[in-house]
């Protein structure tokens, strides 16, 4: 972990779409479905000067976007530039006094002019904070400076302000939000005391404009979405996606929902579920060839002898990504599905999820369901179990913990191991109850729920448990990376594999490697 420290300079790196995608060419985030998320690359002959100020631009495009998102314009909801007339300076820490000074080299300080704010609630005194996202509350210069952390002020190099108060805890907005140092506008998720180490490493902060444009892509991929009081979208219903998990009204009255997932999430994870086959496919060829290879030379040597060393293993050329030509099978049929107790992501991903031919297992003791493995699982769950009476009815549009990749079948886990479990079988699971209705959770022969999740805190934003896509495309870089051997069925190693513990930190993921939400600036 390296600690934060103030950069030498005050020119701040500029992202642009290939030091994006160079920086996420690391462990898992290869295979994640490509995606929109870049900004507008500056010309070299800019000044640093130029390069700052068309950043901080980015950044207040951004915050304004998502404003007139959740506001929308109209005689009630009346816009302003942030009233820093009335903050009480006198209570702010002399280190932060830079951010009034627009002659200073802080970035802050020529961002704040440009973000808009709703004025109404500091008109009432400031006793109302306005919502900017489900996750946010509006900048409000009252609460730049939080008591809570002025340790944290005096302990590292870097001031920060509280630019974005939290709204998810019991103590909001006053225990924490979305910080940002002043010099190079990055941005760290904090909320109370428990995140506060985060405020110290450098791998805790991301660029703001990254993090603003992950908020801007919910709104873009339909995970927020506005509805009238009839609960209609643009006056035709909503369709597509999973239902609402909560809703909160902006000034102007209408209602905003949340969706657990959305139809872009889903392809995420059939792409990613693509993905990971096309591995498994690869390897098995690679195997097959190598075999015949070695076969081919055991002949030359009780031939002629004539063998060059190491032909025996090598494989032919030509089994590059673009050749590979999986032979698949059609879906489990909805017919099937639709007669199982399962929830709304899990029915669609696995209806739409082709099934390879030949191929049963996609990771250690990780299997794949046909018709009847499926409807044999599903079969004779008790009305008492924890799963059903925990999760919701999908009758009803409702999601529920489903399992959707089976373990091995003499492997069970008690309710205590895990309370959602099918049957006590173990394998990976969608989360039913979770504020995301496309997260998943494996679970191990020893009734482990731990691996294959993110550890570290968030650095934007509360946590979660690790989305479909993500998981899929960390199985892949494992794959890839020769952690599993590949045999005619697919991967060879057993269940076990996940419990031993030397291989816990190679299935965990890492906030850095994963685009969620991402959105195109240009």
């Amino acid at each position: 972990m390296t600690p934060l420290k103030r950069q030498t300079t005050s020119w701040i790196f500029l992202h642009n779409l290939s030091a994006l995608l160079l920086n996420h060419q690391t462990r898992g985030s290869v295979w994640i479905r490509p995606h929109l998320f870049k900004m507008a690359s500056s010309p070299e002959e800019l000044t640093d000067d130029e390069k700052n100020m068309r950043y901080i631009q980015t950044c207040a495009d951004l915050h304004n976007k998502l404003l007139s998102l959740a506001h929308p314009i109209s005689p009630t909801v009346p816009l302003s530039t942030i009233p820093l007339e009335s903050i009480q300076k006198e209570k702010f820490p002399e280190c932060l006094s830079e951010i009034w000074d627009p002659e200073s080299d802080n970035l802050m300080s020529k961002l704040l002019p440009l973000l808009n704010v709703v004025t109404s609630s500091f008109r009432k005194g400031g006793g109302k904070h306005e919502v900017f996202t489900p996750i946010y509350y509006q900048p409000d210069p009252n609460l730049f400076y939080l008591e809570l952390f002025q340790y944290d002020l005096e302990e590292f190099e870097v001031p920060f302000i509280c630019l974005y108060p939290q709204r998810m805890g019991a103590e909001s907005p006053f225990d924490g939000g979305l910080f940002v140092d002043i010099y190079e506008l990055r941005a760290c998720w904090n909320a109370g005391p428990g995140q506060r180490k985060m405020l110290g490493l450098e791998e805790g902060w991301r660029p703001l404009w990254e993090v603003l444009s992950r908020e801007v892509g919910k709104w873009d991929r339909g995970k927020y979405v506005r509805v009238d009081e009839e609960g209609e979208e643009n006056g035709e219903g909503i369709v597509g996606g999973g239902g609402k998990v909560f809703n909160w009204f902006n000034e102007g009255g209408s209602l905003v929902w949340v969706r657990k997932w959305t139809e872009e999430d889903l392809e995420d994870g059939v792409w990613g579920w693509e993905r990971l086959i096309e591995g498994v496919w690869r390897r098995r060829g690679e195997n097959r060839r190598r075999g015949e290879n070695r076969r081919r030379g055991e002949n030359r040597r009780s031939g002629d002898g004539d063998q060059v060393a190491g032909e025996s293993d090598k494989v032919e050329e030509g089994d590059d990504e673009s050749e590979v030509k999986v032979e698949w099978d059609d879906p489990i049929s909805m017919e099937v599905l639709d007669s199982l107790r399962i929830g709304g992501f899990a029915k669609a991903f696995l209806g739409r999820a082709k099934r390879p031919r030949g191929i049963k297992y996609v990771a250690p003791g990780i299997e794949i369901f046909d018709e009847d493995s499926i409807k044999e699982a599903y079969a004779d769950e008790p009305e008492t179990s924890l799963r059903i009476k925990y999760g919701g009815d999908p009758d009803d549009g409702e999601e529920i913990s489903s399992l959707i990749f089976p373990g091995p079948r003499n492997a069970k886990v008690t309710d205590k191991q895990y309370h959602l479990n099918l049957n006590g079988r173990v394998g990976l699971y969608t989360e039913g109850w979770d504020i995301d209705g496309d997260v998943v959770k494996l679970v191990t022969p020893a009734g482990e729920t731990s691996r294959c999740q993110f550890h570290k805190m968030c650095p934007w934003g509360p946590g979660r448990l690790a989305k479909l896509a993500e998981v899929l495309a960390q199985l892949t870089w494992l794959l890839q990376e020769g952690k599993w051997k590949v045999g005619e069925e697919g991967v060879i190693e057993g269940a076990e594999w996940f419990d031993r513990s030397e291989n816990a930190e190679l299935a965990d993921l890492e906030w850095k490697n994963f685009n969620d939400y991402a959105v195109d600036e240009e």
